[in-house]
């Protein structure tokens, strides 16, 4: 499909949706594993009755060094659930369901964050992993991180472009000294009643321990925080949801297995007021101070 010189080959799932003179491109950087891929994200904003009404219309590779003209399928096609169950507002949801500003909210939740338990990802951005440690660790002291490719997020490699870790910036935690604890542990200690504050970053935690169990653990969560571009399985049980930016939606830099920094540019704008998780930890942090 790529490289038909007359486009008579053509992709079943983008075949007839949208022109492609009325796609926008942006240069942007596959997040599907460590490998860090080049890839043109090809929206469409211009006719929104076009394409089903979805925003990213496909994904195409981008020559880089790193994976030459060419992308995997689990790249390509890993754009479906981008707009599913969005987050576009700063809610309180306990103990009623209240919209806050962002202000607000830091002030509010900013105090309450003594103790906390992170869990996090490795979608998450070199400038916000900068911004995770400045909050979380040289800040409130935390002691307690967890952010390792547990199953939810290791999956098939080969030896051309996929790798085993399905996120594409644990290199860039690891860069900053920070370290993940175990999932296990953290089970033990929900189970026992010993977390007094969850703060749960762009993780869906019914992947990590299946829904059934995840939900029983965190509804003994006396704060529970979930920050992310989507609600997932379990973001309706949050005392606080913080609407995050997914990666089309802003500027940043991956660092793949390789320790290759990896820019990608925005490709479109935020859904309703969600900034990007380094803006969020900012405002919490100047909220501390």
């Amino acid at each position: 499909m790529d490289i038909c010189p007359v486009g008579a080959l053509t992709d079943r799932d983008f075949r007839y949706k949208v022109r492609v003179w009325y796609l926008d491109h942006a240069d942007s950087i596959c997040p599907g594993c460590s490998r860090g891929c080049g890839i043109s994200v090809h929206t469409s904003t211009k006719r929104p009755w076009h394409n089903e009404g979805r925003r990213v219309a496909r994904l195409k590779p981008r020559w880089s060094e790193v994976n030459g003209h060419w992308m995997c399928d689990d790249g390509r096609y890993g754009f479906a659930n981008l707009d599913t169950d969005r987050l576009g507002k700063v809610l309180r949801l306990r103990p009623e369901r209240v919209e806050l500003s962002w202000v607000d909210m830091a002030e509010e939740l900013a105090g309450r964050l003594d103790g906390v338990k992170v869990v996090a990802s490795g979608m998450l951005s070199n400038e916000d992993w900068a911004a995770f440690k400045a909050l979380f660790v040289d800040t409130l002291t935390v002691q307690d991180l967890y952010f390792s490719a547990e199953p939810d997020q290791i999956g098939a490699e080969d030896d051309l472009l996929r790798k085993k870790e399905k996120v594409p910036n644990l290199k860039g935690a690891e860069a900053l000294g920070l370290k993940s604890g175990s999932f296990d542990r953290l089970a033990e200690d929900l189970e026992a009643g010993k977390v007094r504050c969850l703060y749960v970053i762009e993780r869906d935690l019914a992947k990590v321990w299946g829904e059934a169990r995840a939900r029983a653990l965190l509804t003994q969560v006396p704060l529970l925080v979930f920050q992310g571009p989507n609600k997932g399985a379990l973001g309706d049980l949050a005392h606080y949801r913080l609407p995050a930016t997914a990666y089309v939606e802003e500027e940043g830099c991956f660092t793949n297995f390789e320790g290759n920094r990896r820019p990608y540019r925005k490709a479109l704008e935020p859904i309703g007021c969600a900034r990007p998780d380094w803006e969020i930890f900012k405002l919490l942090q100047e909220a501390r101070s």
